[in-house]
């Protein structure tokens, strides 16, 4: 559980951000055939493992040989080993070349981006000279030394949709008392035997085709074949093992009382003392990924998160928990899959990746690890998720809410007898839009605004300059909203017969043009993520003195659909043109999830993206 807003947030900014390309769908031309995959688990009662997995592989195109990297195969060093038994080649002849030991290194991972203190170890193969139609093998063996939880054993397995997968094995050889549940979709399952007081299970899947991942699809886990083991029957196991672990971590001692005392003076309601302890965790405690010992799902006390002033996500939820507790204010922590995948199976299994906290007192769920979410905001990447919540004594699962997304935009601006169009847009965001803006204006390096605007302007298309005025992102107290004031060169001769555009979401982060992306593709035979939005847009175009007498409006557009409105509706007043434009998508889910959509919603999606492009486009006959 240890991500940051960037790395969480990458869907949503690809939803939102992302040109999409229309590309038919068929079984597409692979890189590499996965030819087999077996994965052998030999476990023990206190769910310590090792798994031996053996690996072939075809390369199957040019690109595959010159893009070829070395294999990287990640573990915690303190809660495993893990070790390349053996590795070789097959060319093209089908000669094998053993792969030398050199080849093979056993190193420390080396961390980017995030701060990150790391345990974390790569054994990587380096195969020599890949070529077209040859194969690679090896074989690697990992034990799991130290248990995440005290008897629990979890497997989770899939295959890529964009390789072909010829063979894959899972096997488990675990004691006779442990009692495993499963969960299969597309995988032969084999029944089980006892022999010598021990069971032995196994699944195969053979003959998986590669096919085309569309643009904005949840995990593949979601909608392919996947499978699903567990010791635990269900999350009430996992929960108890996580409060054991946790247990005290959240005590309140004097330090943390002292400060939540601080933080909260002058503030006597409940709601807003949680606001500014959550606020305060948000802004004051600098994220670091850690993984360390069982850092991955057991958080570090509250007050060594303090001193440090530093943690992960576990650690804000601890913290945060601390200072709540110490103003008497009630919460939980909960688990929650904060990746594109939205499966929650019947049994725990690993895929929790993420923590916040619940609040029943407000009915809330908070999490203070994005540095700029306003209190009670989420990211758009847990939207509609099913949760884990700690309760005191037992659990619960809850789906997380969906925000009420929304942006407004407004742009006045005037042309000049120059064609120079020159004004300025007002921008302000609810929900997912304000965690973009926050996000996207708050990683501008000072003294580059200027430049930012210029890339804003010119991403649409425009030339021309730009200068934002902003408050601050990461004062979470009040809401976020920026302008740009634009100048843009050669916008539109003010003469008879000449066209007049109405921009659309100028200098917007994101914005209409950006939606318009989401119903791109020519055809959908996947569900895509679909997050609810409405965003409403005016603009005001003042035009120069002169002979104007007669001005071609576009036509007014009313879209209505199943999943949502766009509606534009355009005007003059006296010298002045305007346009008001609005889009409430309004999605209703399906099996996956609430904001995942399926491949049939997506022709009535399409009907809607193209009313809107055509308007968009449209402009005034001077």
């Amino acid at each position: 559980m240890t991500r940051r807003f960037p790395a969480l947030m990458m869907a949503a900014l690809l939803v939102v951000l992302g040109p999409l390309l229309g590309t038919a769908y068929a079984a597409v031309p692979a890189n590499f055939t996965l030819l087999y995959e077996q994965t052998h688990y030999q476990v023990e009662m206190d769910g310590r493992f090792v798994a031996t997995t053996r690996v072939g592989m075809r390369l199957d195109s040019e690109r595959a040989v010159t893009e070829m990297k070395p294999i990287r195969l990640p573990y915690s060093s303190t809660l495993a080993d893990q070790e390349a038994l053996e590795a070789w080649t097959i060319d093209d002849q089908g000669r094998r070349h053993e792969v030398a030991s050199g080849r093979i290194i056993d190193q420390p991972e080396t961390a980017t981006g995030t701060s990150t203190f790391t345990d974390l170890r790569v054994v990587s193969i380096d195969f020599p000279n890949p070529r077209l139609g040859g194969e690679l093998h090896y074989v690697v063996r990992y034990t799991q030394q130290v248990p995440y939880f005290e008897g629990w054993f979890s497997v989770v397995a899939n295959v890529s949709p964009s390789m072909p997968t010829a063979y894959k094995e899972i096997s488990i050889d675990a004691p006779a008392g442990m009692a495993l549940t499963s969960e299969v979709r597309g995988f032969i399952e084999d029944e089980a035997e006892t022999r010598e007081g021990r069971r032995h299970y196994r699944w195969t899947l053979t003959d998986q085709p590669s096919r085309l991942v569309e643009p904005h699809e949840p995990s593949s886990i979601d909608s392919g074949p996947r499978l699903a083991v567990s010791s635990f029957s269900d999350h009430g196991q996992l929960a108890a093992a996580y409060r054991h672990s946790a247990q005290g971590k959240a005590r309140v001692t004097p330090a943390i009382q002292r400060l939540a005392d601080r933080i909260t003076t002058g503030i006597e309601e409940p709601r807003e003392q949680a606001k500014a302890l959550y606020e305060w965790t948000s802004r004051e405690i600098r994220y670091v990924a850690l993984f360390l010992e069982r850092g991955g799902f057991v958080p570090h006390d509250a007050e060594t998160v303090l001193d440090a002033r530093y943690g992960d996500c576990k650690d804000y939820a601890t913290l945060l928990e601390a200072l709540l507790a110490a103003k008497g204010i009630d919460s939980r922590p909960v688990m929650v899959n904060a990746s594109e995948t939205y499966w929650h199976p019947a049994m725990p299994v690993m895929i929790y990746d993420h923590m916040i906290n619940y609040l029943p007192q407000f009915g809330l769920f908070v999490d203070a690890t994005p540095e700029m979410a306003p209190f009670a905001t989420l990211m758009p990447s847990l939207a509609g998720k099913t949760a884990l919540v700690i309760e005191p004594d037992g659990f619960s699962l809850a789906t997380l809410p969906v925000a009420a997304n929304r942006q407004t935009i407004e742009t006045e601006a005037t042309l000049d007898e120059n064609g120079v169009l020159a004004g300025r847009t007002a921008i302000e965001g609810h929900g997912y839009p304000e965690l973009i803006n926050r996000h996207a204006i708050g990683s501008v390096r000072p003294g580059a605004e200027a430049s930012y605007a210029s890339q804003l302007l010119s991403r649409d298309g425009y030339r021309g300059q730009g200068r934002l005025e902003h408050s601050e992102p990461r004062d979470l107290s009040t809401p976020f909203a920026y302008a740009l004031d634009f100048s843009l060169e050669d916008y539109a001769w003010p003469e008879p017969g000449e066209r007049l555009p109405f921009p659309a979401s100028l200098g917007a982060i994101s914005g209409l043009r950006n939606f318009i992306y989401l119903g791109a593709q020519p055809e959908r035979h996947q569900p895509f993520i679909c997050l609810p939005i409405e965003y409403r847009e005016r603009v005001s175009i003042a035009l120069p003195e002169g002979d104007m007498a007669e001005v071609l409006l576009p036509p007014d557009v009313d879209q209505t659909t199943a999943l949502g409105r766009y509606r534009a509706e355009y005007r003059r007043i006296g010298m002045r043109l305007e346009v008001e434009r609005q889009l409430s998508f309004e999605p209703q889910g399906g099996p996956i999830g609430p904001t995942v959509c399926g491949s049939q919603d997506h022709p009535t999606l399409k009907a809607l993206t193209r009313a809107m492009a055509r308007d968009l486009d449209a402009s005034a006959r001077l």
